[in-house]
């Protein structure tokens, strides 16, 4: 999936996120996620009216949380995926709530070394699920550092064969073109933040694609995902004039 991520950049305006909400349902991206914390509140209908809308555009929409008497409401309303903070990666409580939902749980690994992979791991063996639950457990590579040069991105590779789950890529660095590197690591999901102006000093901000840039991005991603093709070679001749 392609994940436009508008997270607290509203400040807590709920005409301002309908704005973002609206623009980003004619961009050529399959989901958006808000990030529910106790920083720039939104109202709780406001979540069960832009899930409507969202499904009506034929999109999804996740919340990444860190609420936990948040996340029963959120799923009733028909939340179609989770996204777990890395702050939040050793909550065994808010983990479980999660996973009870049946829905998928993508996990940012931005503060998880090896250690805290191993223990995240180990809590899901724990718990008395089927494959289908825990099967709905994916990683998100961030590297929470704006130098572009610490990007790290083989370490989407370790965290595959490591894990052997699906891996996705949360942009974090300054350089928007680090997205265009990421797609010959073919993760499964690209996540990156969203802004609607170049103005404001927004709480996820040098990182953020302003919104009259987005076209221009989506469209260079798509190309370059094409460009990776199926792996067969095709012999074709071309007429030089």
């Amino acid at each position: 999936m392609i994940i436009a991520e508008i997270g607290i950049n509203h400040f807590g305006d709920n005409e301002r996120a309908w704005g973002y909400v609206k623009e980003l349902c004619n961009k050529d991206i399959d989901a958006i996620t808000f990030q529910v914390t106790d920083e720039f509140q939104l109202d709780d209908g406001f979540y069960e009216q832009v899930i409507s809308y969202v499904h009506s555009k034929q999109k999804k929409l996740g919340i990444a949380i860190t609420e936990i008497d948040k996340v029963d409401i959120l799923n009733r309303y028909g939340c179609d995926f989770w996204k777990l903070l890395s702050c939040s990666t050793k909550d065994e409580k808010m983990i479980k709530k999660l996973i009870d939902t049946n829905k998928e749980v993508l996990v940012s690994t931005g503060r998880m070394d090896a250690d805290a992979l191993n223990f995240f791991e180990l809590y899901l063996l724990s718990l008395d699920y089927n494959k289908d639950n825990i099967g709905k457990v994916k990683f998100i590579h961030t590297q929470l550092n704006q130098d572009t040069t610490q990007a790290n991105l083989k370490r989407i590779d370790t965290l595959r064969i490591r894990t052997k789950r699906n891996i996705g890529f949360g942009l974090h660095c300054e350089d928007v073109e680090t997205l265009y590197t990421v797609v010959a690591f073919n993760p499964s999901d690209i996540f990156f933040y969203v802004k609607d102006n170049k103005k404001d000093e927004f709480p996820d901000n040098k990182h953020a694609i302003a919104l009259e840039d987005l076209d221009n991005v989506l469209e260079k991603l798509k190309k370059l995902k094409q460009s990776l093709g199926d792996g067969e070679l095709i012999i074709k001749e071309d007429k030089l004039e």
